[in-house]
């Protein structure tokens, strides 16, 4: 064996050995058993045994019974995985005077939940000229009465 050979070999040992200290290890995964998706390997290098189950699933699709719920199944196994398919639109303040707080309702279902936004959704009327100052426009907020000040832009 040359040296260049042994010294790949020593490199490989030393590298192989951070490789496991970061979590990637050398060897084969093989099934526990043939209708599951449990996987197991024993590390060539460290001889650490792991066990993960890892599935591969079909895509999703609308479940026929409920159409706010997708189903997937494992090829492997035929687990089941669902998930909420909800289509949650606003149907307006929860209370009047809170732009925040809205009631949404499920497009598919009707369900109701309520949702709070970080910043106030108005609902803003026409922009009007003030009356009380040259230069400025204002609109007030449908739901809670806020008003926006702005200035009047020349058209040139």
């Amino acid at each position: 064996m040359s040296f260049l050979d042994r010294l790949a070999k020593g490199a490989e040992r030393l590298l192989g050995k951070g490789q496991c200290a970061l979590g990637f290890h050398k060897g084969e995964w093989d099934y526990l058993r043939p209708d599951r998706c449990e996987q197991e390997v024993n590390c060539a290098r460290c001889g650490l045994q792991t066990r993960v189950k890892h599935e591969s699933y079909t895509s999703w699709e609308e479940d026929a019974q409920d159409a706010c719920r997708e189903i997937r199944h494992c090829e492997r196994c035929a687990e089941e995985d669902a998930r909420s398919n909800h289509d949650f639109v606003d149907q307006g303040p929860k209370r009047p005077g809170d732009c925040r707080t809205f009631t949404q309702a499920c497009r598919k279902c009707r369900e109701k939940k309520e949702k709070r936004y970080s910043k106030p959704k108005h609902r803003w009327g026409s922009w009007q000229a003030n009356p009380g100052a040259t230069n400025e426009m204002f609109r007030v907020c449908n739901h809670c009465g806020e008003k926006e000040f702005d200035a009047i832009k020349e058209s040139k």
